[in-house]
């Protein structure tokens, strides 16, 4: 069990978080510039909170009421940043046995380099390495630390979609293979619901909401995570059909709604979690004839927040989809809740996720 409840004041808003965590893989998740870093760097001890507590099970790593302050080299934390960042002057191997600490029999060079297929590089200069090869052994160099405590800064996000899959195979098997509790600060939905148990998000140094990936990615974000970002709305369904030949894989959810996706190969009735920018809908009145949109999908306004000059309206289409709008375009069509709309989608504006 990880305790954190600390206030760490930073230059437009404090960090000031209380939580528990007991899952494996704990998403922090949130815009850019909201604290997430922050709080990774606090339990890592790079940053020193101004009050507070941070346990690790029974053990204080800081405390402002009884003048604790372990320092990092005696956390016993696996920091991986989000530019990985390796000793230029070392090959791959000595880079990864830096900081090796203790014994433990099933965190070994050997099996490391054999989860994260690094074997081919050990001999290689860093500079020599892809994105996702230096990503891959800056992880090998984290576990050989033997850390209680594993905390991962973007881990993926300097990469493109190809590498992210690639790389994600290899911390699914981290996870799998070594029991060592986990955060992962991310912004990235597909990562969050690919990799993670629990989700905490954040917004301007606050927690705003704790649960499920599922609870919390496909609700709205309260208060002003809601609209600042990117949101999207996460549809867990079923393959209900196939077409390739018309390039669209038809999904269906729990609640009866369709979806056209671009075409996918997933045999029919296995899981499809897809995922559609709350940015990438259109809303009308009335429905629209002569569309080369494949999605048309009707429902009733159940909700409008606006803010700032931006509108997030929800629509009930069996499932709740929220679109964003400017403040004038809900003026202009005289939006309202409990108005029939109809949504229109692009079946490439549908992405999958899992």
């Amino acid at each position: 069990m990880i305790h954190v409840s600390v206030r760490v004041p930073l230059s437009s808003f404090d960090l000031d978080v209380t939580m528990d965590l007991d899952g494996p893989v704990t998403a922090i998740f949130g815009p850019s510039g909201v604290g997430k870093t922050t709080l990774l760097e606090t339990l890592a001890g790079i940053r020193q909170p101004s009050e507070g507590e941070i346990r690790f099970g029974d053990d204080v790593m800081f405390s402002s009421s009884e003048s604790v302050l372990v320092p990092p080299e005696r956390r016993r934390v696996g920091f991986v940043p989000q530019e990985a960042l390796l000793f230029p002057h070392l090959s791959v191997l000595r880079n990864i046995c830096y900081g090796a600490h203790g014994d433990d029999p099933q965190i070994t060079v050997d099996s490391v380099v054999e989860a994260l297929e690094i074997g081919h590089l050990l001999k290689r200069d860093t500079g020599r390495l892809s994105g996702g090869e230096r990503q891959r052994v800056a992880l090998a160099r984290a576990l050989l630390t033997r850390p209680r405590l594993l905390l991962l800064d973007e881990p993926l996000a300097a990469l493109d979609l190809e590498l992210k899959e690639r790389i994600l195979p290899y911390l699914r098997r981290v996870r799998e293979l070594y029991d060592i509790p986990a955060i992962v600060v991310s912004h990235d939905v597909f990562d969050v619901l690919t990799l993670c148990d629990e989700v905490i998000l954040i917004d301007q140094g606050r927690i705003q909401a704790k649960g499920s990936p599922k609870e919390v990615l496909t609700q709205p974000r309260p208060g002003g995570a809601f609209f600042r970002g990117r949101f999207e709305n996460v549809f867990d369904a079923r393959v209900a059909e196939q077409s390739p030949e018309e390039g669209v894989t038809r999904v269906k959810t729990e609640a009866g709604l369709e979806l056209f996706a671009p075409h996918r190969e997933v045999p029919v009735g296995e899981r499809a979690l897809v995922g559609i920018l709350a940015e990438d809908i259109l809303l009308a009145r009335t429905a629209p004839e002569g569309l080369s949109a494949r999605n048309l999908v009707p429902g009733t306004i159940s909700a409008i927040e606006e803010r700032e000059g931006v509108a997030m309206v929800c629509v009930d289409a069996g499932d709740p989809i929220y679109v964003r709008l400017t403040h004038r375009a809900v003026a202009q069509l005289e939006l309202e809740h409990g108005q029939p709309v109809h949504l229109i989608i692009k079946t490439h504006s549908i992405h999958w996720i899992a």
